[in-house]
Protein backbone atom coordinates (compact mmCIF):
# COMPACT_ATOMS: atom_id res chain seq x y z
CA UNK A 1 0.00 0.00 0.00
CA UNK A 2 1.25 3.74 -0.87
CA UNK A 3 1.69 5.72 1.82
CA UNK A 4 2.01 9.41 1.89
CA UNK A 5 3.24 11.99 4.83
CA UNK A 6 0.62 14.79 4.26
CA UNK A 7 2.53 18.85 4.23
CA UNK A 8 -1.13 19.63 5.03
CA UNK A 9 -0.60 23.15 6.87
CA UNK A 10 1.69 24.01 3.52
CA UNK A 11 -1.52 22.75 1.48
CA UNK A 12 -0.47 19.94 -0.06
CA UNK A 13 -2.68 16.83 -0.01
CA UNK A 14 0.32 14.43 -1.04
CA UNK A 15 4.03 14.52 -0.48
CA UNK A 16 7.02 12.70 -1.98
CA UNK A 17 10.76 11.85 -2.35
CA UNK A 18 11.63 9.53 -5.51
CA UNK A 19 14.70 7.65 -4.30
CA UNK A 20 16.48 4.26 -5.13
CA UNK A 21 19.54 4.57 -3.75
CA UNK A 22 19.61 3.19 0.39
CA UNK A 23 22.29 5.39 1.03
CA UNK A 24 21.34 8.66 -0.86
CA UNK A 25 17.83 8.27 1.32
CA UNK A 26 20.42 8.58 4.48
CA UNK A 27 21.34 11.48 3.31
CA UNK A 28 18.33 12.91 2.58
CA UNK A 29 16.96 11.95 6.34
CA UNK A 30 19.05 13.88 7.65
CA UNK A 31 18.79 16.67 5.67
CA UNK A 32 14.81 16.71 6.98
CA UNK A 33 15.92 16.46 10.20
CA UNK A 34 17.37 19.70 10.18
CA UNK A 35 15.01 21.17 7.86
CA UNK A 36 12.40 19.49 10.53
CA UNK A 37 10.47 17.60 7.37
CA UNK A 38 9.09 14.58 7.35
CA UNK A 39 8.37 13.24 3.82
CA UNK A 40 7.72 9.85 2.53
CA UNK A 41 10.06 7.84 0.29
CA UNK A 42 8.90 6.47 -2.68
CA UNK A 43 10.81 3.28 -4.18
CA UNK A 44 12.00 4.47 -7.67
CA UNK A 45 12.85 2.37 -10.38
CA UNK A 46 16.24 1.32 -10.02
CA UNK A 47 18.20 0.29 -13.55
CA UNK A 48 19.05 -3.62 -13.43
CA UNK A 49 16.65 -3.87 -10.51
CA UNK A 50 13.80 -5.95 -9.90
CA UNK A 51 11.40 -3.81 -11.63
CA UNK A 52 14.16 -3.32 -14.85
CA UNK A 53 13.00 -6.41 -16.58
CA UNK A 54 9.36 -4.14 -16.82
CA UNK A 55 11.00 -1.59 -18.83
CA UNK A 56 14.38 -2.10 -20.86
CA UNK A 57 12.75 -3.40 -23.19
CA UNK A 58 11.45 -0.12 -24.34
CA UNK A 59 15.00 1.35 -24.56
CA UNK A 60 15.60 2.05 -28.29
CA UNK A 61 18.53 4.07 -29.85
CA UNK A 62 18.43 7.29 -30.47
CA UNK A 63 16.97 9.09 -33.63
CA UNK A 64 15.11 12.27 -35.02
CA UNK A 65 11.58 11.20 -32.80
CA UNK A 66 12.93 9.27 -30.17
CA UNK A 67 15.08 9.97 -27.36
CA UNK A 68 15.21 7.62 -24.59
CA UNK A 69 18.20 5.73 -25.23
CA UNK A 70 19.01 6.54 -21.59
CA UNK A 71 18.21 3.44 -18.95
CA UNK A 72 17.97 6.09 -16.08
CA UNK A 73 15.46 8.67 -18.09
CA UNK A 74 13.42 5.64 -19.13
CA UNK A 75 13.78 3.92 -14.68
CA UNK A 76 12.59 7.06 -14.20
CA UNK A 77 9.65 7.29 -16.28
CA UNK A 78 8.58 4.25 -14.87
CA UNK A 79 8.74 5.57 -11.72
CA UNK A 80 6.37 8.59 -12.51
CA UNK A 81 4.22 6.42 -14.38
CA UNK A 82 3.25 4.48 -11.24
CA UNK A 83 3.06 7.29 -8.86
CA UNK A 84 0.91 9.15 -10.90
CA UNK A 85 -1.39 5.80 -11.22
CA UNK A 86 -1.64 5.39 -7.84
CA UNK A 87 -2.14 9.20 -7.38
CA UNK A 88 -5.27 9.29 -10.16
CA UNK A 89 -6.69 6.67 -8.14
CA UNK A 90 -7.20 8.64 -4.73
CA UNK A 91 -10.08 10.85 -4.60
CA UNK A 92 -8.13 12.63 -2.03
CA UNK A 93 -4.81 13.13 -4.00
CA UNK A 94 -5.24 16.89 -4.76
CA UNK A 95 -1.92 17.85 -5.27
CA UNK A 96 1.39 16.75 -4.98
CA UNK A 97 4.85 17.35 -3.91
CA UNK A 98 7.63 15.27 -5.71
CA UNK A 99 11.14 15.38 -4.81
CA UNK A 100 14.41 13.54 -5.73
CA UNK A 101 16.38 12.66 -2.92
CA UNK A 102 19.61 14.66 -3.82
CA UNK A 103 17.88 17.96 -3.21
CA UNK A 104 18.95 20.61 -0.20
CA UNK A 105 16.02 22.69 1.06
CA UNK A 106 15.51 26.57 1.48
CA UNK A 107 15.95 27.18 5.14
CA UNK A 108 12.43 28.30 6.19
CA UNK A 109 10.86 25.32 3.26
CA UNK A 110 7.59 24.61 4.57
CA UNK A 111 6.88 28.64 5.51
CA UNK A 112 7.96 29.59 1.81
CA UNK A 113 6.19 26.67 0.21
CA UNK A 114 2.50 27.61 1.68
CA UNK A 115 3.23 30.70 0.12
CA UNK A 116 4.08 29.04 -3.39
CA UNK A 117 1.19 26.93 -3.02
CA UNK A 118 -1.52 29.74 -1.97
CA UNK A 119 0.09 31.85 -5.15
CA UNK A 120 0.06 28.59 -7.61
CA UNK A 121 -3.88 28.07 -6.69
CA UNK A 122 -4.55 31.91 -6.95
CA UNK A 123 -3.02 31.89 -10.16
CA UNK A 124 -4.11 28.43 -11.08
CA UNK A 125 -0.84 26.83 -12.09
CA UNK A 126 -0.95 23.29 -12.84
CA UNK A 127 2.75 22.64 -12.49
CA UNK A 128 4.87 24.72 -10.37
CA UNK A 129 8.46 24.03 -10.02
CA UNK A 130 9.95 25.01 -6.89
CA UNK A 131 13.36 24.51 -8.05
CA UNK A 132 14.57 25.35 -11.49
CA UNK A 133 17.42 24.31 -13.88
CA UNK A 134 18.76 26.29 -17.21
CA UNK A 135 21.87 26.73 -18.79
CA UNK A 136 20.47 30.04 -19.98
CA UNK A 137 18.38 32.50 -18.46
CA UNK A 138 14.88 31.18 -18.60
CA UNK A 139 12.18 32.93 -21.26
CA UNK A 140 9.33 34.57 -18.19
CA UNK A 141 5.91 35.55 -19.40
CA UNK A 142 6.36 38.53 -16.68
CA UNK A 143 10.22 38.97 -17.59
CA UNK A 144 10.45 37.82 -21.25
CA UNK A 145 14.50 39.75 -21.32
CA UNK A 146 15.38 38.76 -17.78
CA UNK A 147 19.55 38.53 -17.69
CA UNK A 148 21.39 36.40 -15.42
CA UNK A 149 21.65 39.50 -12.97
CA UNK A 150 17.67 39.84 -13.10
CA UNK A 151 17.11 35.94 -12.03
CA UNK A 152 19.62 36.02 -9.23
CA UNK A 153 18.35 39.03 -7.75
CA UNK A 154 14.70 37.55 -7.96
CA UNK A 155 16.42 34.19 -6.19
CA UNK A 156 17.43 36.51 -3.17
CA UNK A 157 14.35 38.36 -2.57
CA UNK A 158 12.57 36.99 0.67
CA UNK A 159 9.66 37.30 -0.91
CA UNK A 160 7.82 34.16 -2.62
CA UNK A 161 6.81 35.14 -6.08
CA UNK A 162 5.53 32.39 -9.21
CA UNK A 163 6.43 33.04 -12.66
CA UNK A 164 4.68 31.61 -15.76
CA UNK A 165 6.88 29.78 -17.93
CA UNK A 166 6.66 28.15 -20.96
CA UNK A 167 8.28 25.21 -22.23
CA UNK A 168 10.92 22.95 -20.33
CA UNK A 169 12.34 23.38 -17.09
CA UNK A 170 14.88 20.84 -17.21
CA UNK A 171 15.17 18.18 -14.41
CA UNK A 172 12.59 17.51 -11.87
CA UNK A 173 13.83 18.07 -8.45
CA UNK A 174 11.21 19.77 -6.94
CA UNK A 175 7.59 20.00 -8.71
CA UNK A 176 4.39 20.53 -7.30
CA UNK A 177 1.45 19.01 -9.73
CA UNK A 178 -2.89 20.04 -9.90
CA UNK A 179 -5.02 17.12 -10.09
CA UNK A 180 -5.84 17.97 -13.23
CA UNK A 181 -2.35 17.55 -14.21
CA UNK A 182 -1.81 14.39 -12.14
CA UNK A 183 -4.36 12.98 -14.48
CA UNK A 184 -3.20 14.24 -17.75
CA UNK A 185 0.31 13.04 -16.75
CA UNK A 186 -1.18 9.10 -15.51
CA UNK A 187 -3.59 9.36 -19.14
CA UNK A 188 -0.55 9.94 -21.39
CA UNK A 189 2.19 7.57 -19.42
CA UNK A 190 -0.08 4.56 -19.74
CA UNK A 191 1.64 2.95 -22.49
CA UNK A 192 5.49 3.98 -22.24
CA UNK A 193 6.14 2.66 -26.00
CA UNK A 194 4.70 5.54 -27.10
CA UNK A 195 6.95 7.91 -25.19
CA UNK A 196 9.43 9.80 -27.07
CA UNK A 197 10.41 12.38 -24.04
CA UNK A 198 12.41 12.33 -20.69
CA UNK A 199 10.10 13.11 -18.16
CA UNK A 200 10.73 16.81 -17.87
CA UNK A 201 10.28 17.56 -21.51
CA UNK A 202 7.44 15.21 -21.08
CA UNK A 203 5.63 17.07 -18.30
CA UNK A 204 6.15 20.38 -20.45
CA UNK A 205 4.50 19.10 -23.68
CA UNK A 206 1.33 17.73 -21.51
CA UNK A 207 0.54 21.64 -19.87
CA UNK A 208 1.58 22.91 -23.90
CA UNK A 209 -1.12 20.17 -25.05
CA UNK A 210 -3.64 20.77 -22.25
CA UNK A 211 -2.89 24.79 -22.25
CA UNK A 212 -1.87 24.19 -18.52
CA UNK A 213 -0.08 26.73 -17.16
CA UNK A 214 3.73 26.39 -15.62
CA UNK A 215 5.35 28.34 -12.93
CA UNK A 216 8.88 28.57 -11.89
CA UNK A 217 8.99 29.66 -7.80
CA UNK A 218 11.66 32.13 -6.73
CA UNK A 219 13.67 32.26 -5.01
CA UNK A 220 14.35 28.68 -5.50
CA UNK A 221 13.12 26.21 -2.34
CA UNK A 222 15.30 23.17 -3.51
CA UNK A 223 18.61 22.92 -5.35
CA UNK A 224 19.96 19.69 -6.47
CA UNK A 225 23.29 18.07 -5.54
CA UNK A 226 25.45 17.97 -8.38
CA UNK A 227 28.81 16.72 -6.95
CA UNK A 228 28.19 13.30 -7.42
CA UNK A 229 26.46 13.05 -10.60
CA UNK A 230 28.08 11.08 -13.59
CA UNK A 231 26.57 13.21 -16.27
CA UNK A 232 27.63 16.92 -15.42
CA UNK A 233 31.29 17.00 -16.31
CA UNK A 234 33.53 19.07 -14.88
CA UNK A 235 31.11 21.82 -15.04
CA UNK A 236 30.30 21.10 -11.07
CA UNK A 237 33.61 20.88 -9.94
CA UNK A 238 33.05 24.03 -7.88
CA UNK A 239 29.88 23.42 -6.52
CA UNK A 240 28.79 27.52 -5.57
CA UNK A 241 29.68 28.67 -9.21
CA UNK A 242 27.77 25.45 -10.75
CA UNK A 243 24.81 26.67 -9.12
CA UNK A 244 25.18 30.38 -9.52
CA UNK A 245 25.77 29.68 -13.48
CA UNK A 246 22.98 27.03 -14.07
CA UNK A 247 20.35 27.83 -11.28
CA UNK A 248 20.58 31.64 -11.00
CA UNK A 249 21.44 31.04 -7.17
CA UNK A 250 23.68 33.40 -6.57
CA UNK A 251 24.88 31.40 -2.52
CA UNK A 252 24.41 28.09 -1.11
CA UNK A 253 24.19 29.60 2.08
CA UNK A 254 20.45 29.62 2.17
CA UNK A 255 20.39 25.81 2.14
CA UNK A 256 20.64 23.73 5.07
CA UNK A 257 23.68 22.02 4.98
CA UNK A 258 24.62 22.27 1.03
CA UNK A 259 28.04 23.79 2.02
CA UNK A 260 28.86 20.39 4.54
CA UNK A 261 28.60 18.47 1.74
CA UNK A 262 32.34 17.03 1.55
CA UNK A 263 32.12 17.17 5.50
CA UNK A 264 29.14 14.45 4.78
CA UNK A 265 31.21 12.54 2.62
CA UNK A 266 34.43 12.19 4.57
CA UNK A 267 32.39 11.20 7.71
CA UNK A 268 30.17 8.72 5.60
CA UNK A 269 32.95 7.40 4.44
CA UNK A 270 35.24 7.02 7.72
CA UNK A 271 33.13 6.72 10.54
CA UNK A 272 36.13 8.22 12.84
CA UNK A 273 35.85 11.57 10.85
CA UNK A 274 33.49 13.69 13.73
CA UNK A 275 32.48 17.19 15.09
CA UNK A 276 32.52 19.32 18.04
CA UNK A 277 28.82 19.52 19.74
CA UNK A 278 28.44 22.69 18.34
CA UNK A 279 28.93 21.91 14.68
CA UNK A 280 25.72 21.37 12.91
CA UNK A 281 26.61 17.72 11.96
CA UNK A 282 27.30 16.93 15.56
CA UNK A 283 25.28 14.11 15.46
CA UNK A 284 25.79 12.77 12.17
CA UNK A 285 28.60 10.35 12.55
CA UNK A 286 26.01 8.20 14.79
CA UNK A 287 22.97 8.78 12.91
CA UNK A 288 24.36 7.84 9.67
CA UNK A 289 26.71 4.73 10.72
CA UNK A 290 24.30 3.15 13.32
CA UNK A 291 22.14 2.67 9.96
CA UNK A 292 25.31 0.90 8.04
CA UNK A 293 28.32 2.60 6.69
CA UNK A 294 28.55 0.62 3.40
CA UNK A 295 28.67 3.98 1.38
CA UNK A 296 30.55 4.94 -1.58
CA UNK A 297 30.90 8.37 -3.45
Amino acid sequence: MLEFVDLKMAGISHSVILSCHPKRWRWMEYKMRKSELCIARYGAVLVDGPEWGNYSHLLKPRSGNYLINSPTALALLGTWRTLVSRCSLSSDCTNLLVLEDDVYFLENFQKHLVEAVNISRGKDFELTHIGMNCFEPCSLMEFPHATHEDLERLHMSTNVQIVEKRGTVWGTFGLILSRRLILAVHESLKDLSKVNLPIDDHLAMIVEKHRFKSGICFPSLVIPETRDSTNMGDAHANFAEFVRARLHVPAISRYILAAQYEELTKSSLDPSVTFPKEHILHDFPQYFHSHGSNFSR
